[in-house]
């Protein structure tokens, strides 16, 4: 039972690192309006708390259609069982408490962290700027 106990404790600690908000959003399929213009669908999965880091300070560099575009990883936090995220899903920070420049970030998550006794739901994001 100790063991239980400490990973309470440890999600709680964890959850009162969250102090951010944001969104994730499931890509659907694509809509066309009566113009012609075609627009991506999501489908919100999760709203509600959240904490951001960047673990590594690197960054690449991919080309696409002639355009540079710099890549950024990082870890984004959710508390254990607030739902199924997926691997190409949508962030989209709404709140930042500590750091406000991260209101309106957008990152895609890329690859999915799980394990046993886990205190928080950890996810590898990017972020394409």
């Amino acid at each position: 039972m100790i063991a239980a106990e400490a990973l309470a404790a440890g999600r709680v600690a964890a959850e009162s690192l969250m102090t951010d908000t944001c969104i994730i959003d499931r890509p659907g399929e694509p809509t066309t309006d009566p113009d012609g213009v075609v627009s991506p669908s999501y489908t919100p999965v999760y709203i509600g708390r959240c904490k951001v880091q960047q673990t590594l300070a690197q960054s690449s560099s991919p080309e696409a259609g002639g355009a540079v575009f710099t890549v950024q990883g990082a870890r984004l936090d959710i508390p254990v069982g607030m739902g199924t995220v997926a691997t190409g899903d949508r962030v989209r920070m709404v709140t930042a408490m500590s750091n406000p420049d991260l209101v309106g970030n957008v990152y895609r998550i890329v690859e999915i962290f799980e394990k046993s006794w886990q205190t928080a739901q950890r996810v590898r994001v990017e972020e394409l700027t």
